[in-house]
């Protein structure tokens, strides 16, 4: 789920990458007779973060070489190219409930940043909160940010209140009566629904079942960045010399990546 809403980057090495935005501080402003255009300044903000090695090795015994009748050969190296693909997933996921600090020492989430909504749990009204509020951000300049967010990220219990508030024609009333109110739904379309097991997953730390997000378009807004070595997002399985002490084949998987949250102005978090 998570290609929906980050943006993928490349790096050249494992040494430490630095992504570097620039704002152009200041309107524009009108030329006078003279034809000299004024000049601004660029203000900088920057993350850093870096790519890291994830593997794991794996055995076919001698005696499943033999036998293959259950393809062996075909269903360990695909589900372990499998499990290479959902770490990367799990990094995604761990990295914004982690909600570390960002460059400026404040955690991505936060209330000075403008985009932790609490005591808000997921419903029609609170939706329309959220979008009210993501609107409201601001450049490091000062200037709206000018995007509409377009992804509700919610964990799998809050699926289907989050479709019906996207998706329903008309308004409804609360689950329990589910009356029609009879106006048009204002909301329907204006958010695209992606449900995430690990959101509410309890081996991941900041798990919740009640937290839902906001978040931009990658294509407008920097959210989170998942970089891969020299840009290959495919895991790499490969045949390895095994232990002259065993019979059998060996298997080695892995991929290189990294995650990194560019700009807290795209991901809004709302909590219960």
């Amino acid at each position: 789920t998570w290609r929906k809403w980050c943006s993928i980057g490349s790096a050249a090495d494992f040494k430490t990458m630095t992504r570097t935005r620039l704002t152009d501080a200041g309107d524009l402003q009108e030329v006078p007779n003279s034809g000299e255009v004024p000049h601004g300044t660029a203000v900088e903000e920057y993350e850093q973060f870096n790519v890291t090695t994830y593997a794991k090795q794996f055995g076919i015994t001698r005696k499943d070489v033999i036998n293959d009748d259950q393809s062996m050969f075909t269903r360990v190296p695909e589900n372990m190219g499998r499990r290479a693909l959902n770490k990367v997933t799990n990094l995604v996921y761990s990295h914004l409930l982690a909600n570390g600090n960002m460059a400026d020492g404040i955690a991505l989430f936060y209330a000075t940043h403008l985009n932790l909504n609490t005591s808000n749990a997921l419903a029609e009204s609170a939706v329309e909160k959220a979008i009210y509020v993501f609107a409201q951000q601001k450049d490091k300049d000062g200037q709206p940010i000018h995007v509409t967010p377009r992804y509700l990220l919610v964990p799998p219990e809050l699926t289907f209140t989050a479709l019906r508030i996207v998706q329903s024609t008309l308004r409804i009333g609360t689950p329990a009566s589910n009356a029609i109110i009879g106006d048009v739904n204002p909301l329907q379309g204006a958010l695209e629904v992606i449900a995430e097991p690990l959101l509410s997953t309890s081996t991941i730390s900041g798990y919740s079942a009640t937290s839902w997000y906001v978040i931009g378009s990658p294509g407008e807004v920097d959210t989170v960045e998942v970089a891969f070595l020299n840009g290959n997002d495919a895991p790499t399985v490969e045949r390895i010399e095994n232990d002259p002490n065993i019979l059998g084949l060996r298997y080695r998987v892995y991929i290189d990546a990294g995650c990194k949250a560019l700009d807290f102005r795209g991901m809004q978090k709302n909590t219960a």
